[in-house]
């Protein structure tokens, strides 16, 4: 258990993916999204885009996992109102990164003036170049998810996508703090697939059950995870939130 403290249309000439497609088969159009050409061009021409859900559908759920005085990294932040929005909620402290150096200067011009403290650098979040034990917090909406679209097999993923999935972990789990830091992800993955990544059983190659979810404590990443159904409400469609305290 969590612990009660912490616990496009054509207008824009982008092409979008519905709630509903995003968890489909990959076609064509979703592989490009592990791809930065395809950010760059993407984010030149359009002003903002929330996947999955806003800020205002996870507060009730996010707030109690955060403390006001967190030092935060959103990864993947995108064009989303996401960080704008938990900054106005009094999460002053966050930094945003992105691969795509595009959005992250639109972001920065966009959001300065107002957000003085929060800071949008250009970086790969399987990569980054913070030093260890960085953060207290870590944020990812729908960011693993792009490293995924072409794991092929969802049963038996590809040994590509296992391995970035893991270096991205590894690197979350480098730059948290030790004996609370902690990493939220929201994602449309289902707990049966996704646990096995943020476990680290896909990258040891453990034998565990396809058909059941796993949480606990990860002896690869050192972190225990746990996770909960989370939706915009009567007809919309489940996400997750996976929340992984360090150990």
């Amino acid at each position: 258990a969590l612990p009660d403290d912490r616990m496009e249309n054509e207008d824009t000439k982008v092409e979008k993916v519905s709630e509903q497609s995003i968890g489909s088969d990959v076609d064509d159009s979703n592989a490009r999204f592990n791809k930065v050409y395809y950010w760059n061009e993407r984010f030149a021409g359009e002003e903002k885009y929330d996947w999955l859900m806003e800020y205002q559908h996870l507060s009730n759920e996010l707030e109690p996992l955060l403390k006001k005085t967190d030092k935060i990294l959103v990864v993947g932040c995108g064009n989303s109102t996401f960080s704008r929005q938990l900054f106005d909620a009094g999460f002053t402290n966050v930094t945003n990164i992105d691969y795509s150096g595009v959005v992250i200067d639109k972001m920065r011009e966009l959001h300065s003036a107002e957000c003085p403290t929060m800071e949008w650098v250009e970086m790969d979040m399987t990569n980054m170049s913070f030093p260890d034990q960085t953060f207290d917090v870590v944020l990812d909406k729908a960011a693993m998810d792009a490293l995924v679209v072409e794991e092929g097999d969802v049963w038996d993923p590809e040994p590509a996508t296992i391995e970035v999935v893991h270096k991205m972990s590894a690197e979350v789990r480098r730059v948290l703090k030790p004996g609370h830091g902690r990493h939220i992800q929201i994602s449309f993955s289902q707990p049966h697939f996704r646990t096995k990544y943020l476990m680290g059983h896909r990258h040891t190659g453990a034998d565990v059950s396809p058909y059941e979810s796993c949480k606990g404590e990860s002896d690869v990443y050192k972190w225990n995870l746990s996770y909960k159904t989370v939706n915009k409400g009567a007809g919309s469609l489940d996400m997750f939130m996976y929340v992984m305290d360090v150990l």
